[in-house]
């Protein structure tokens, strides 16, 4: 059996969803705020005190992606965002995934029975000295370059069929009673049914010299890096055999961010309720940020995923998830540091 061990940096961190920075500069601009603006506020000042203070770190995620594809006051969304984390920001979701990919790689081929996870599994360098850095300028540089808007329209279409695709599947799933359990086994294999099926269209297709679609080139990139992580670490050239192998095995499956995310969309796909455009983008940034976190600030839906069953999250990865309705129950737990 093996064992993940999660090694949390010195600081707490905080993790504020989008939800948040949506709701709090909105109220700025209404004449009717929220029922939390207050608390808003008051949050607000309180992280930036011990952020100063070094009592605590409040990094991006990847919350740019959601800033992009429009929201209203877009501007002032990234100067709140920037203020709270001094410009510390995680690695993309999908390098932090490839991190923890190769970590889990390395702990296979040495056969340990233990596997650790720090910092560095979500960060490209140490946080606390990023903001030792930040803190002894008087500003704060944050960079944002504009994409053009057939690139946008074109993530908005996909955004969009991907909740059309997981909800056709839940009903799928709804109908012929598959259980949470065997549907984390399904999400935890995806990538090998992935390359098995890339691998049965593609060979064919380059034999005769035929041109690939966008998922079949996608599909050979994923396999092109495991192999290539694979033999990397073992030093020799690795069969597809083993790279089956071991994503078949324990040390795959507990990989924080596989874990993590096999967990969310086996509950969303079994789960009774339609599926949400934003859920796709939400379980990214969980899977991404949630198990190296103290608190993790969230709206209700999603902290009722990630902490009742059969996910309890919070649990297995030590960290205090709080909805919009819990700030004054947050702010509580910041004063103590």
């Amino acid at each position: 059996m093996i064992k993940t061990k999660i090694i949390k940096h010195s600081l707490p961190i905080l993790f504020i969803d989008t939800f948040f920075f949506i709701d709090f500069v909105g109220n700025r601009h209404r004449k009717t705020k929220s029922h939390y603006f207050a608390e808003e506020l008051e949050l607000i000042d309180l992280v930036l005190k011990l952020t100063k203070e070094k009592k605590l770190l409040c990094p991006e995620g990847d919350q740019e992606e959601e800033y992009h594809l429009g929201v209203k006051y877009e501007e002032e969304l990234r100067k709140e965002q920037a203020q709270l984390s001094h410009g510390i920001r995680a690695m993309y979701h999908y390098g932090v995934y490839k991190f923890q990919l190769q970590q889990a790689m390395i702990a296979c081929l040495k056969n340990q029975k233990i596997v650790e996870y720090d910092y560095r599994s979500l960060f490209e360098g140490d946080p606390l000295k990023e903001l030792e850095k930040a803190l002894s300028h008087p500003y704060i540089i944050s960079v944002h370059i504009p994409l053009p808007k057939s690139f946008l329209n074109k993530q908005r279409k996909t955004k969009e069929e991907l909740a059309k695709d997981f909800e056709r599947l839940r009903k799928e799933n709804i109908n012929s009673g598959t259980r949470f359990k065997d549907q984390v086994k399904r999400e935890v294999l995806g990538k090998l049914d992935a390359i098995i099926n890339t691998l049965k269209t593609v060979v064919p297709k380059l034999t005769q010299q035929q041109s690939l679609t966008q998922a079949e080139i996608n599909g050979l990139q994923v396999f092109a890096d495991y192999l290539a992580y694979l033999s990397h670490y073992a030093k020799k050239e690795v069969t597809i055999k083993e790279v089956a192998d071991f994503i078949k095995s324990d040390y795959y499956a507990s990989i924080p961010y596989i874990s993590v995310e096999s967990k969310l969309y086996a509950s969303l796909l079994t789960q009774q309720n339609s599926v949400k455009e934003s859920d796709n983008f939400d379980f990214h940034q969980t899977s991404q940020m949630l198990p190296f976190c103290t608190y993790f600030l969230t709206d209700s839906s999603l902290k009722h995923r990630i902490t009742t069953n059969p996910l309890k999250l919070d649990e297995e990865y030590r960290v205090k998830v709080f909805s919009m309705k819990e700030i004054r129950n947050l702010i509580l737990e910041l004063q103590k540091l």
